[in-house]
């Protein structure tokens, strides 16, 4: 390093007989150990009881394969247990009763007396399952050493939202036939017959050949007196949602899930694999605030590295981390790594147990999505600020972070706020610079804790303008995006996109120039001007030219080939839930700034002054060493120009324009 960064400084002195003494440079790295800072990634949970809803909505085919927590290339057997009456039925103890490989399914997903995995995960699989999947590896019910079973959302029952069970518009009453795309049910069930009816209700699937049940509810007997068999939905058996994975079979054809631990496997996702510290919010199953606000947005899992190591210290060196959310060793999660008095903390709890922390409130879930609102409150949370509403009470089971840390470690730390919800929000207005009170909302000053006044209507307006005016597909219709109503009758506002524009473009803190980026995965089909497409535009955007725009010469600040923001990930399709999510994760984590590191001042005898400093791309994971003119600023200061004399890097790759200058100028 020291004998290459010697001879470009040499070059750039050029060739003249009075060349000064070259400048020694040590033999630093390029980087300085902020860079090592690992980013903060705020996952912004926007989800509802809704989430909880079949994945899958089209007919069975037997030639597409559905993602799930079953392994879709194999073949599964359930236990069967003997009653009193000497007869058998499904086991459906929670320490027995779950689906374990029997073997490898043909080549379009077919078992034989078997239960197909492509099958159940098309049966039995919930959005929220999807999206647990890519980001924890499941929600896991029996997690010992080398022993995991996973179990499917707890769907609700009526006792706090819709009763799940066969509703047409949550999680509908599913029919295959023999002779259709899916095949006969003999080719993916032990059951024979030319039809098969499939229900799911709570953490169960009951399957049946009549779809004129009686009885109706999850809690309908299945046999009556002298143990005969009605006509139910649980005619053919009803079976736990609960699948044992990572096993040796599972370990082999799944790697992109399983991954070693100790003496075996264990599920991961995109979280257990993240180089970043993680931390989640999400709403309270039951919203509340002041006055007629249906406000939501509450932490439940601070910012921290989730597994081994932590970083931190003065050089942000590696060190134990005493809030481990796995053993390193078994892999195992911990009940309570963060030390919630009794709720399962952290942020992998958070996601895995949303809807069944509590066994008093199984099936208890957030009841709408003010997602703004919940922008607006991870923001205070990144700007060191208590919550605005927010009792730190535990929530079904969950706890709520009232009283934390100040998440931010160093000024050149990178923040993303990554939300994932749907293609719009209700009632998300009460927000500082609101004045529409028209959906259960009041008005709320501008706020003035940064340096730049937070202004929401103000922020979703400048959006509106700039889309409008876009050089390239204008969106007139935008212009008062802070008037714009949005979502099924209009509940919903625009005001994430304003936010996020705001906190993007604006320092967000008094102490130091934080900006925040802001990210977007989304739940069903959008239009593309949805407000998560917006926010992860004017919220994500490279501004390279320090104009506050994402819009320039082409459109490659805020897109990839002119297409959706690049910070956006869609997951309409649920074939693509998975990769989306990891996508998200990789692209929070992902360093892409380029951060300055050691610098060094130059220029003696009456040469010109200037200084020489690195800088590394934490991207790529390249660098370079820029050196600049020093002139007179005002107030007498020295100011570096804003052009480099010569850019190691450029010069290194033979490009014309980094050539040094031929003489250096004279000293002001």
């Amino acid at each position: 390093m020291r004998g290459i960064v010697l001879i470009l400084l040499l070059a750039a002195a050029g060739a003249q007989a009075a060349a000064p003494t070259p400048l020694e440079v040590a033999g630093l790295p390029l980087a300085v150990a902020g860079s090592r800072v690992p980013s903060n990634l705020l996952l912004n949970l926007s989800l509802t009881f809704a989430d909880a809803g079949a994945a899958y909505r089209e007919p069975y085919q037997r030639g597409v394969e559905y993602a799930g927590y079953f392994n879709p290339r194999m073949c599964y057997r359930y236990p069967m247990r003997r009653t009193s009456a000497r007869i058998e039925e499904p086991d459906l103890d929670e320490r027995s009763g779950y689906f374990s490989i029997a073997g490898p399914a043909g080549e379009r997903h077919q078992c034989q007396a078997a239960f197909s995995g492509n099958f159940l995960n098309w049966a039995t699989a919930s959005m929220l399952d999807l999206l647990r999947l890519g980001l924890t590896g499941g929600d896991r019910v029996i997690d010992a050493p080398a022993h995991t079973v996973l179990q499917r959302a707890w769907l609700p029952d009526g006792a706090f939202h819709a009763d799940f069970y066969a509703h047409p518009g949550h999680f509908p009453r599913k029919l295959l036939m023999a002779g259709a795309a899916g095949g006969a049910p003999s080719e993916v069930t032990p059951f024979g017959g030319d039809t098969l009816y499939i229900v799911s209700c709570r953490n169960r699937v009951l399957f049946s050949t009549s779809a004129s049940a009686r009885g109706g509810s999850c809690d309908s007997a299945r046999r009556g007196a002298a143990n005969r068999l009605l006509v139910t939905d649980k005619a053919l058996g009803e079976f736990n949602v609960r699948v044992e994975v990572c096993g040796a079979a599972d370990a082999v054809s799944r790697p992109g899930l399983c991954r070693r631990r100790g003496r075996g496997f264990k599920p991961e996702g995109a979280l257990q694999q993240a180089d970043a510290r993680i931390g989640v919010m999400g709403y309270r199953s039951v919203l509340h605030g002041p006055g007629p606000n249906l406000y939501g947005g509450v932490l439940r899992a601070p910012l921290k590295a989730l597994g081994e190591p932590a970083y931190g210290g003065t050089d942000f060196a590696a060190a134990p981390n005493p809030h481990a959310e796995w053993n390193a060793g078994s892999g195992v999660l911990a009940p309570d790594p963060d030390g919630a008095a009794g709720a399962g903390s952290g942020a992998v709890n958070a996601i895995n147990r949303l809807g069944r922390a509590d066994p008093a409130r199984q099936g208890a879930y957030p009841a709408a999505d003010p997602g703004a609102e919940l922008y607006y409150e991870a923001l205070r949370y990144l700007q060191g600020r208590a919550p605005s509403n927010d009792n730190g009470a535990p929530d079904a089971g969950q706890p709520s972070w009232a009283q934390r840390a100040d998440p931010v470690a160093a000024a050149c730390q990178r923040q993303v706020i990554a939300t994932i919800g749907h293609t719009s929000f209700v009632d998300d207005r009460y927000l500082p610079g609101n004045t529409r009170t028209g959906h259960r909302d009041g008005a709320r000053p501008a706020e003035r804790f940064a340096p730049a006044a937070f202004d929401v209507m103000l922020a979703s307006r400048q959006v509106g303008e700039l889309e409008a005016g876009a050089p390239r597909a204008p969106r007139p219709e935008l212009a008062r995006l802070d008037m714009l109503d949005d979502g099924p009758g209009g509940a919903g506002s625009y005001y994430l996109a304003g936010a996020a524009f705001w906190a993007h473009t604006k320092p967000v803190r008094p102490d130091f120039p934080l900006r925040v980026d802001s990210h977007a995965l989304e739940l069903g089909q959008g239009a593309p001007a949805s407000v998560l497409q917006l926010a992860a535009k004017y919220g994500g955007f490279d501004d390279r030219n320090g104009d506050a725009s994402p819009h320039g010469a082409s459109d490659d600040e805020w897109s990839v080939g002119g297409g959706a923001p690049a910070r956006f990930f869609a997951a309409a399709d649920p074939h693509v839930v998975v990769a989306s999510v990891q996508a998200l994760v990789a692209a929070g984590e992902g360093q892409r700034k380029r951060v300055p590191g050691a610098l060094l001042a130059g220029g003696q005898g009456g040469a010109a002054p200037y200084l020489v400093q690195a800088f590394h791309d934490q991207a790529h994971w390249s660098g370079t060493l820029q050196r600049r003119a020093l002139g007179a600023g005002p107030g007498g200061r020295r100011d570096a120009a804003a052009q480099p004399d010569w850019d190691a890097a450029r010069l290194l790759d033979g490009d014309p324009l980094a050539q040094p200058p031929r003489a250096p100028s004279p000293a002001p």
